[in-house]
């Protein structure tokens, strides 16, 4: 789709998207019959153990320092070089998450930039949509994430080869070549 000067451009940006992605039949998958695994009583007291500072701290390094920023206006490099300053209202923030098991909701408000995929581009559907989504929320998401890395091998499946470490979604296109070729 093509706009002028004259039409809406936020609109012609909404419609865009949403044509793309709607479903004309969306389905759920069928659960029923399913056994899942469990991790260990240990393993349930190691996620739900509180944040440490270490661990946040570990978390805001691994993160791309230079990567934009979001709603907040801060980049990771703020937090590394300001964590003197800032460490407390970070970690009062993890520890009411850690006790309320919410947050803030405007803590994951995201913008959504559209980045042109080429140059001079007019055509909407030229452009990419990030997400722009505020540095504190990244440093919970990486902790959590952190978190989850070790016992997520322990639940899901061996055949899923995706999201898990050490394990790679390319191997599971070989192995299906390999079933229709033989």
């Amino acid at each position: 789709a093509s706009f002028d000067v004259n039409s809406s451009m936020k609109e012609a940006i909404v419609n865009f998207y949403k044509k793309l992605y709607e479903e004309d039949h969306p389905s759920r998958p069928f659960l029923g019959g399913l056994v899942f695994d469990s991790i260990s009583e240990d393993d349930a007291c190691d996620l739900l153990r509180e944040f440490s500072e270490e661990e946040v701290w570990r978390a805001i390094n691994e993160l791309g320092k230079e990567k934009a920023p979001g709603p907040d206006g801060f980049n990771i490099a703020f937090f590394q070089h300001c964590w003197s300053f800032v460490k407390k209202d970070v970690m009062g923030l993890f520890s009411e998450f850690h006790s309320k098991g919410v947050f803030e909701k405007s803590l994951n408000a995201t913008f959504i930039c559209l980045i042109p995929k080429v140059v001079g581009a007019k055509d909407i559907n030229k452009f990419r949509p990030i997400s722009l989504v505020g540095s504190v929320y990244k440093i919970l998401a990486k902790v959590l994430a952190t978190r989850l890395r070790g016992v997520v091998d322990k639940v899901v499946s061996p055949s899923q080869h995706a999201f898990v470490q050490g394990r790679h979604i390319t191997d599971a296109s070989l192995i299906a070549n390999e079933c229709i070729d033989h």
